[in-house]
């Protein structure tokens, strides 16, 4: 006499595969510490050789975008200037091999990399360039070397 199972309950614990797309430097960094960020315990390695989380990096199309920010889906006729301040944003795929409720986690972690904490300042103005005039944006001339 065996329960009968709602098959609309979604258990957390179910193992699946997730595709994650993200800039190609962040989807390396992510690769490399999520594992040690995201339920440690739950992870594939040599001394855990019977947890099941993997992670894999995959290359992924490239963006190109334009000086205005926008996304160019194809090579746009126009002058060799005009194309010149385009630039591409490599991009990568992470595979994740993990539980729903791990997913979750690793979702928001990745949105934290992404765009960091609602409400957080960074640096001058929020842009995490060091405060006080410092740095790449300092308000101060240029001196001259003579």
């Amino acid at each position: 006499m065996s329960k009968r199972r709602d098959q609309d309950v979604i258990d957390p614990q179910e193992v699946v595969t997730r595709y994650y797309l993200t800039h190609e430097k962040i989807a390396e960094d992510l690769a490399k510490f999520l594992p040690r960020l995201v339920q440690p315990d739950t992870w594939k390695s040599t001394q855990k050789t019977d947890a099941l989380g993997n992670v894999l990096k995959v290359s992924s199309w490239p963006l190109l975008i334009d000086a205005q920010g926008q996304i160019i889906q194809q090579p746009r006729n126009g002058t060799d200037e005009q194309n010149a301040q385009a630039f591409v944003m490599s991009r990568a795929v992470l595979i994740i091999h993990q539980t729903r409720a791990v997913h979750e986690e690793i979702a928001e972690v990745i949105r934290r990399v992404e765009q960091g904490d609602p409400g957080e300042k960074f640096g001058a103005g929020g842009l995490g360039c060091g405060g006080f005039g410092s740095g790449f944006f300092s308000t101060r001339p240029p001196q001259r070397v003579r």
